[in-house]
């Protein structure tokens, strides 16, 4: 998924933004990006750390924050809320696409 909808609103008072410090809003808005796009970050802190251009310790002290919102699978992490919309969001896609194949459209 490239764009997803954001919904402000929604997001000024979710429990999510108002239980974290501004430092950790930033590293769970990144997190919750790449569960969009790419549908899970990894565990691994040492290498989160350097794809969110954090110190290990910034990311330590934001995750101890938020990791209530993620589960740990393996060698990825994922958000559940995120995982459940991503997937509507993917299998609407391809309806549409499956229809546009079906009417005679390009692949």
């Amino acid at each position: 998924v490239r764009r997803y909808s954001f919904d402000a609103a929604r997001w000024l008072c979710s429990q999510e933004r108002i239980r974290l410090c501004a430092e950790s809003r930033g590293v769970y808005r990144d997190l919750i990006d790449f569960c969009w796009t790419k549908g899970s970050f990894p565990s691994d802190m040492k290498l989160l750390s350097r794809m969110l251009m954090v110190s290990r310790a910034t990311l330590r002290r934001a995750w101890t924050q938020m990791e209530c919102y993620f589960v740990i699978d393996g060698d990825r992490c994922y958000c559940p809320r995120v995982a459940v919309e991503r997937q509507r969001i993917l299998a609407a896609a391809e309806r549409r696409q499956a229809r546009k194949e079906a009417k005679g459209g390009i692949k």
